[in-house]
């Protein structure tokens, strides 16, 4: 009906405005973060900032988890630069800006995503082969069968 469409038109284009103001919020808590002014949070800085009450507090209400939770989740994403730096904003936003909505199809299908991609890499570089199912599962092949009968039961086989 009209007014179904009328209602899901609404809660898409407020879904969409919270996510630009939780965007901007994130950014700011960003800016926050960054003590050194390098455009990188690390550890470090995430450690000292969250020493702060007042400060932890606020990112609980921001990030919408506990803040026994918040540290955790910040450093995790702060040792994923590959580089040692920390994580660029952008990244940072990226991934906090869903980070209270729990587990979806969405977000398993991101990281599948990524999963892929990386293996996708590693096989570039020469590890290991990587083949994906028909669903985009990533499955390690064993270079070598795990016992030597294996082998015999499927020449037997063949």
């Amino acid at each position: 009906s009209t007014t179904q469409q009328q209602y899901e038109d609404l809660k898409l284009a407020l879904f969409e405005e919270d996510r630009v103001m939780q965007a901007e919020a994130l950014s700011k808590l960003f800016g926050e973060l960054d003590r050194s002014g390098d455009g990188h949070v690390d550890g470090q800085e995430v450690e000292n900032a969250m020493r702060d009450e007042a400060f932890a507090s606020k990112t609980a209400v921001l990030l919408k988890m506990p803040k026994r939770d918040i540290l955790d989740v910040l450093k995790m994403l702060t040792q994923q630069d590959p580089t040692g730096k920390g994580v660029r904003m952008e990244r940072f936003v990226e991934c906090l800006i869903d980070s209270s909505s729990g587990v979806t199809e969405r977000s398993i299908m991101r990281l599948e995503s990524r999963i892929i991609a990386v293996s996708q890499s590693l096989a570039k570089i020469g590890g290991d082969p990587v083949e994906h199912d028909a669903l985009g599962r990533s499955v390690l092949q064993a270079k070598k069968p795990l016992h030597p009968e294996v082998c015999r039961n499927e020449s037997v086989d063949a």
